[in-house]
């Protein structure tokens, strides 16, 4: 009878943690000890690296998309690393050429993670902005991001994914209130120091903090916990954004609906392993 007690409770807890718990925790800590940012207007030089497999039909809006922001064009630099594409999509973005667009071209299709590592060896960037070959931009997306790297603290920034929902389906709700959940604990945990977590398709980092990733490791999640490492800030900023449809066939719409149930666990223990940790190092006191 004890044990079956234990477990209930137990259960309870693994319910509670990552949807209230947590974010009560994140939200007093940065209560009692806020961590600020000293953004400011800025221009380093920025690259900006599109991985890109057969995406003939999205690469000329994503790359105009870009050459189109609130940013000094000289300033600018945009690399399209296509993986091993059979459709075109190196033709369109040679079309750019003139325009500070450069293609690497890859032979043997290794993924993302390869694909970036050899883009950031041809980069000149002190900053790396990371977009998908379809994430249109708000125009002053990358501006904005920019600013939180003027404070010499901050290594990694994340913009605010949003989704347009256009049915009333329960996985478009599902996906939009999932997001907003998550950009909200976002704020939260940056208030408090870093966050963990980051959107993917709009993302930057400070060039001379990019380490290699592992082709088989996913490098939205090993670059940031790479950043805390060297007592770095990994920051949200709210105000860039990136809006995005959440579903266009019923798989996406399953793998959505299913990762707004499986990720605030995952990045809810992750979490509570860096909180013990944090006596010495980690993300709360990078």
């Amino acid at each position: 009878m004890e044990i079956t007690k234990i477990c209930f409770w137990l259960s309870i807890f693994l319910i509670l943690y990552p949807m209230l718990i947590y974010p009560a925790l994140v939200f007093l800590l940065g209560l009692i000890w806020p961590r600020t940012r000293n953004r400011r207007s800025w221009c380093p030089s920025v690259t900006v690296l599109i991985p890109a497999y057969n995406e003939a039909q999205n690469i000329a809006a994503t790359i105009q998309n870009k050459l189109d922001q609130d940013y000094p064009c000289n300033q600018l630099e945009i690399i399209v690393i296509s993986d091993g594409s059979t459709d075109g999509t190196d033709d369109i973005v040679r079309g750019f050429s003139s325009q500070n667009v450069r293609l690497i071209r890859r032979e043997q299709r290794e993924g993302k993670a390869a694909a970036l590592n050899e883009a950031v060896r041809h980069s000149r960037g002190e900053i790396l902005v990371f977009s998908d070959a379809n994430s249109l931009f708000a125009a002053d997306a990358i501006r904005l991001m920019i600013e939180n790297f003027a404070d010499p603290k901050v290594g990694y920034v994340t913009g605010s994914l949003t989704y347009k929902t256009q049915s009333a389906g329960i996985a478009e709700k599902g996906c939009s209130a999932y997001m907003k959940y998550e950009n909200t604990l976002r704020t939260l945990e940056t208030r408090a120091g870093s966050i963990i977590g980051v959107n993917g398709g709009v993302d930057a980092i400070r060039r001379d903090l990019y380490r290699d990733v592992p082709r088989n490791l996913i490098t939205d999640f090993v670059l940031p916990l790479h950043v805390i490492s060297t007592k770095h800030r990994v920051v949200y900023d709210e105000r860039a954004h990136l809006p995005r449809s959440p579903t266009v066939s019923l798989v996406r719409s399953s793998a959505c609906a299913c990762a707004s149930v499986c990720e605030p666990f995952r990045d809810s223990l992750i979490c509570a392993g860096f909180a013990i940790r944090s006596t010495t190092r980690g993300p709360l006191s990078a």
